[in-house]
């Protein structure tokens, strides 16, 4: 404000010639002279430092310096030309300036830059308080806020986010904001800031759609070929994937390019798959290349070629692809495709990938950790983590945590309860969780023996091995 301006004025005034503007026993007559006197010129003059104080002086408001002028005249006026240093005790001039001067004058001018820094505060203030926050900006829809949520929960960052606040912003916004509808989906889908919920992720994900949202149609996809939250649908699942295509979401062309290399709502031909993943991969596509080394790993549609398949891996890893730094956690685990075994590699890779955001690693990571495959076991830990992946029903996590308690690994042997894990895995559609409870009902663990359902069992393995190994069930976090 101006009258600040004025009131350093004064204050320099005073510091240099050692008593104020103007002076009076009678505080009427002060006034009256601010309002209408001009104060004698400083007798102890510094080059550029009285006609600044005569400027900060200045009756009228308008007319005097403002706060960015004075910073201005400080940095390359006058007075910044001219310093007290050039006077040196020595020093012949008309007129010496007080030694009380020389001492005050260097602080008050370190003061003046604190108070123009500073003169601005109160108005920043005010916009400060009447910007709009996070959470308002959240439930207009702002690009921005969504975006960086989205990037928190790809990577299930969600510390420091308010639970309550966030859901209901983003269910505002999802009125018209199709953007909003997906990440309440993945929000459900992935028990991030809400309990699981695949109903409601399902019903998100739809009402994006509508609103022609590529990254809910490829979700809506993954559901329908998994069989996760809907009825297995290959067809279904086509539809979802082609129409993310069409609206630019190469994610859709790389699982379109998956059907035709296993099969399944259309014919097979590896061949093909693999031109389409060539192709997202040359638009740079961050999850071709995972697929592509899938391709050279197995010699699906293109040579087998390790070597090729290890780099695509890494490509993929880099680019952001937790399924990446996953496969070659795996390979580094068990030594395949010419790989050499190396656990803390394997490690390394699984923690990538967890960090990616991806589900397969951080199963991956607890069972490292139960196990002790590159880090110094840590059974807590993996128990907890197993039982987080059970609330966004993860099927090899019940695998996993069901083995826990039938050894009583980090847990209280229990093999009833080891029993039901492998039943809610088995309705998941892990191969794992299947065959054992073909063991279990074969041997009468954590339950009656049963020699024809153990039979039954086992057939049913025989598909579900198949399946897992064709790469149907293979689970992603689907965050950017």
């Amino acid at each position: 404000p101006a009258s600040d301006i004025y009131a350093l004025g004064c204050m320099l005034y005073e510091a240099v010639e050692g008593t104020p503007p103007f002076h009076n026993t009678m505080i009427s007559r002060v006034i009256h002279c601010h309002i209408h006197d001009k104060p004698n010129r400083a007798a102890n003059d510094i080059p550029g430092l009285s006609s600044l104080i005569a400027r900060l002086l200045r009756k009228e408001p308008e007319k005097r310096m403002s706060a960015s002028d004075v910073l201005r005249e400080l940095n390359t006026g006058e007075l910044h030309k001219t310093t007290i240093a050039r006077i040196s005790p020595g020093q012949k001039t008309e007129k010496t300036p007080p030694k009380a001067l020389l001492f005050f004058v260097p602080l008050l001018l370190l003061a003046l830059f604190s108070f123009i820094s500073h003169v601005n505060e109160p108005q920043q203030r005010d916009n400060q308080r009447n910007a709009p926050t996070a959470i308002e900006r959240l439930k207009a829809g702002d690009k921005e806020v969504l975006d960086r949520l989205a990037a928190q929960l790809a990577q299930r960052k969600t510390k420091g986010i308010a639970p309550k606040e966030t859901i209901r912003a983003l269910k505002l916004a999802a009125k018209k904001s199709a953007y909003a509808a997906y990440l309440l989906g993945l929000c459900h889908r992935e028990a991030l800031l809400v309990p699981f919920d695949n109903k409601k992720a399902v019903h998100f994900f739809r009402e994006a759609t509508k609103k022609n949202n590529a990254k809910a149609h490829c979700l809506l996809g993954l559901m329908y070929e998994s069989g996760r939250g809907l009825p297995q649908s290959y067809a279904k699942a086509l539809h979802h994937f082609k129409r993310a295509q069409e609206l630019g979401e190469t994610y859709g062309l790389v699982r379109l390019a998956n059907r035709y290399l296993y099969g399944g709502g259309v014919p097979q031909n590896p061949q093909k798959g693999a031109r389409l993943l060539q192709k997202a991969h040359e638009k740079g596509h961050k999850y071709a290349p995972y697929f592509l080394g899938r391709c050279h790993e197995e010699g699906l549609g293109l040579n087998m070629d390790w070597n090729k398949a290890r780099n695509l891996y890494r490509e993929a890893a880099n680019l952001g692809d937790g399924a990446g730094a996953y496969r070659l956690g795996l390979l580094h685990e068990r030594g395949l495709a010419g790989t050499k075994k190396d656990v803390d590699k394997a490690f390394f890779w699984y923690e990538k990938s967890y960090e990616l955001g991806y589900r397969r690693g951080w199963l991956a990571l607890a069972n490292c950790y139960e196990k002790g495959i590159g880090v110094h076991p840590d059974r807590q830990k993996a128990i907890n983590w197993y039982k987080q992946l059970l609330a966004i029903e993860e099927p090899h996590a019940f695998y996993y945590l069901g083995m826990c308690y039938e050894k009583g690994i980090g847990v209280k042997k229990d093999l009833h309860r080891a029993f039901k894990l492998y039943e809610r895995g088995v309705k998941l559609g892990s191969a794992a969780c299947i065959e054992c409870i073909s063991i279990c009902y074969s041997e009468g663990i954590g339950c009656k023996k049963d020699s024809l359902k153990a039979e039954e069992y086992r057939k049913k393995l025989g598909g579900q091995l198949l399946e897992e190994m064709l790469g149907r069930l293979d689970s992603k976090l689907f965050g950017q």
